[in-house]
């Protein structure tokens, strides 16, 4: 099906507790840096594993579709032969799932390594081939410690409620939400990759969410003015903050956005008066023009991801998806549902990963579909996932103020 040209909906807000309201009966805690190594969740507020089952979520169990026996799974591919392969010992190559490689590996569950904990709600992520970036909500702080653990720095305070993060080979660059009633206040900052004066690029946005890096320049939703969460954009500028200009405009409860070399892609929550069902899925030329709707009526649309030849978002609701559409549009694909509530997503060569908020949970599924292997249980509210060519990366918001961390596994 062609692109189709964007038909905004009524405006109304999309039900969501922002937490920017009270901040201040937050009391601050320090950052406490400490690494561990254990087969539970620490981010957990009960006992979590990390089980890595290749199951799906309809409880169907582990064998590509084979229905093989509970720690076992078709992974030859041989026509002749099923549920040969051991995935639920301690094999390093097949831990959990067919070809998840762990050290370490035992009764198919890969250790969870802890890279920071005690963190004022942990938002979004990024990673570089040292270092992993977190911003802090409620601190107000913007972090980063090494992928191989130790202890983290803080790259810039005193922020009011930094959200979005992104890093390329010189800068970190963030959003934040703002302070004021209708957050009027947002920015979007840098700062370089080894500390120092912070940036200001942007200011007088409105509540500014997400952010991403493409070429030589930096894009960033503004959500809009509450309590509608109206009067949203799309923003482009140099990633010095100049040229800076709105690709779409009047968006209602707009949230994450997505680039590749021609078009940045990006989410609309759907509005109240519908349940938020009347989310979109859309994108714009990066160079300008025409917003093309790829996904219409969906369900509070939430992160996306691109690849070369799809888009993929969470349905942020109860009982949510993990969905996937041809860039150029098309009929959407349900890669997973039944979700609590799918938030975060990232996507690499093969496959495409996710958080679940309600459920705890990390999730990996084959960029084809299939079954879903299980990567973290028990997170204490997991937020925002990235991946590199090792492992996979999260944050986990916490629900007391100073319990989220920063998480790290085998993908």
């Amino acid at each position: 099906m062609p692109a189709q040209p964007l038909q905004m909906h009524a405006p109304t807000g999309f039900a969501r507790v922002n937490l920017g309201l009270w901040r201040w009966l937050v009391t601050k805690m320090a950052s406490i840096p400490f690494v561990l190594f254990a087969f539970v969740a620490a981010c957990s507020s009960s006992t979590g594993a990390a089980p890595g089952a290749d199951a799906g979520p309809d409880g169907t169990p582990p064998g590509n579709g084979d229905n093989c026996p509970a720690g076992t799974a078709s992974c030859n591919g041989a026509a002749d032969t099923k549920c040969e392969t051991s995935v639920g010992g301690s094999d390093v190559n097949n831990c959990g799932a067919c070809g998840r490689v762990c050290q370490g590996c035992k009764d198919g569950q890969c250790p969870l390594t802890t890279l920071a904990m005690n963190q004022n709600y942990a938002r979004d992520i990024a990673v570089d081939a040292q270092d992993v970036y977190w911003t802090v909500e409620q601190d107000g702080v913007v972090r980063k410690a090494p992928i191989s653990g130790g202890a983290s720095t803080d790259l810039a305070s005193n922020q009011n409620i930094p959200l979005g993060i992104a890093v390329d080979g010189k800068n970190v660059y963030w959003t934040t939400q703002g302070t004021d009633p209708n957050y009027t206040d947002a920015t979007v900052m840098s700062v370089p990759l080894g500390g120092g004066t912070s940036a200001m690029l942007a200011q007088n946005q409105l509540q500014t969410e997400h952010l991403a890096l493409g070429g030589s320049n930096l894009f960033w939703i503004n959500q809009g003015t509450n309590p509608a969460l109206t009067g949203g954009s799309l923003m482009k500028s140099g990633l010095d903050g100049s040229g800076a200009m709105a690709l779409a405009s009047n968006l209602n409860n707009a949230n994450f956005v997505a680039v590749d070399a021609e078009y940045a892609y990006f989410t609309t929550a759907g509005t109240q008066a519908m349940s938020n069902n009347d989310g979109v899925v859309a994108r714009v030329p990066i160079a300008g023009g025409a917003v093309q709707m790829l996904a219409s009526n969906q369900a509070a649309p939430w992160s996306i991801a691109v690849d070369d030849s799809n888009v993929y978002w969470t349905s942020s609701v109860a009982s949510g998806s993990v969905m996937m559409v041809p860039k150029g549009g098309g009929t959407p694909t349900a890669l997973s549902k039944g979700e609590k509530r799918p938030n975060g997503i990232y996507v690499d060569a093969a496959n495409v990963y996710w958080t679940d908020l309600d459920g705890g949970t990390v999730m990996r599924v084959a960029k084809t579909g299939g079954h879903v292997t299980t990567i973290a249980t028990g997170q204490n509210w997991p937020e925002s996932v990235i991946v590199d060519a090792t492992n996979v990366y999260w944050t986990c918001r916490g629900t007391d103020n100073s319990d989220g961390t920063v998480m790290r596994a085998p993908r």
